[in-house]
């Protein structure tokens, strides 16, 4: 079953109205259609315009919850393409559902967040730190609507790999000097409870390892 033509544009005409498009989702989902299919008609569309490609994605994370362990590794091993534009994107929406997506794949597998980190060429050892820089958002977004923002999707990822209990992942992504670096340098545009809870993650590491 490929996604059809029809369910793309019907998304598009509601995804602003969410009572509409969830049921648009639902009709999908039982209609057959699932997380993989998705994924699919991304890798075949991965030289397509990053427009094309953020509604896909947009797609993808609406259903994100209906995917398994096996499902998001298919995604992220067969998509690192377009994972990469939309992370390098200049909108920050793009860069929004990608890191959202990813970090639910952290939370389903260890082993989906080991290949994020070493297949993943923008987290990867190689990734240059200023790379990392483009993950900043206009300081404007930031005060308005910070659960909306990057820096708060690149928080919750990166906590990921911290609070699960998992010292393969923690000891992963701890060693990507450049996004700890990125981490603290900019805890000032956290809110209260974002902040606490990189404190918390933090401290339980430090307690663990003494």
């Amino acid at each position: 079953m490929f996604l059809q033509i029809l369910d793309l544009k019907a998304f598009l005409l509601l995804r602003n109205d969410s009572s509409k498009c969830q049921k648009l989702v639902l009709a999908y989902l039982e209609s057959g259609g699932n997380f993989i299919e998705i994924a699919e008609t991304i890798k075949r569309n991965e030289e397509s315009s990053l427009e094309v490609l953020s509604n896909l994605f947009e797609m993808l994370h609406l259903i994100a919850s209906e995917s398994t362990s096996q499902s998001m590794k298919y995604f992220v091993n067969r998509n690192k393409i377009s994972i990469e534009k939309m992370l390098t994107s200049q909108k920050a929406s793009h860069k929004v559902v990608v890191l959202n997506i990813l970090s639910l794949g952290v939370s389903l597998d260890r082993e989906i967040g080991v290949d994020i980190l070493k297949n993943i060429a923008f987290f990867s050892k190689e990734s240059d730190k200023y790379d990392i820089l483009t993950l900043q958002d206009n300081p404007n977004i930031i005060k308005s609507s910070y659960k909306n923002s990057i820096r708060h999707a690149f928080v919750q990822f990166y906590l990921k790999f911290l609070s699960l209990d998992d010292s393969v992942l923690c000891k992963r992504i701890l060693q990507k000097k450049s996004l700890f670096e990125f981490l603290l340098q900019y805890l000032g545009q956290d809110d209260f409870e974002t902040v606490r809870e990189i404190l918390v993650c933090l401290s339980n590491i430090l307690s663990s390892s003494a």
